[in-house]
């Protein structure tokens, strides 16, 4: 299965955009599924160890409308599509 040209230029694009939120720090955080951006001068980390918690800085500044799948330990499966018979 290869991507479309089309689907490989907005990889290309997406890549640019992560590579400038990077170069502007910009932390990502991935919360079930939904992509959360956080500032990186007041975000160090976000994650599972409580004595690392900060009551001065909590909350989710900038979230994103966008939903991605969210997967941990659990078993992965790709289920793909049936072909249409017109291709």
């Amino acid at each position: 299965m290869e991507l479309t040209i089309e689907q490989e230029k907005a990889i290309k694009s997406l890549e640019r955009a992560i590579e400038k939120c990077y170069q502007s720090n910009i932390y990502f955080h991935n919360c079930y599924g939904i992509l959360v951006a956080y500032d990186g001068n007041v975000v160090k980390v976000v994650n599972d160890d409580e004595s690392e918690t900060s009551c001065e800085y909590s909350g989710h500044p900038v979230s994103s409308k966008y939903h991605w799948d969210s997967w941990a330990d659990d078993d992965h499966y790709v289920h793909l599509k049936e072909k249409r018979s017109d291709e």
